[in-house]
């Protein structure tokens, strides 16, 4: 089973968009039952949304477990800022006169 939080932050985008349907699609044409919940939903109705996982899980307990593995790679992370600043916690450079 696959739990895939979608946010429009990271997949509002048309690519990203995209990108979201069809790696869903590949999760369910692989046989994982899939649940896709958002972000405002887990923060305004958490029991709902946990509920709905726990539903799913029992459908996906009755179903034969589907040969895949699942594989670490990087979390997306929000756009940084114009690198013209450095970040408030970095040291000064020479340059700046530190």
């Amino acid at each position: 089973m696959a739990v895939m939080v979608h946010s429009r932050q990271f997949h509002a985008d048309g690519d990203q968009f995209v990108r979201t349907i069809e790696r869903d699609g590949d999760l369910v044409a692989a046989g994982v039952v899939v649940v896709g919940v958002t972000p405002s939903s887990i923060r305004s109705d958490p029991v709902a949304v946990l509920r709905r996982i726990e539903d799913t899980y029992a459908v996906a307990q009755r179903r034969p477990r589907p040969d895949v593995r699942a594989i670490r790679r990087p979390l997306a992370t929000a756009p940084r800022p114009a690198a013209s600043a450095p970040p408030p916690h970095a040291p000064p450079t020479a340059q700046e006169g530190g």
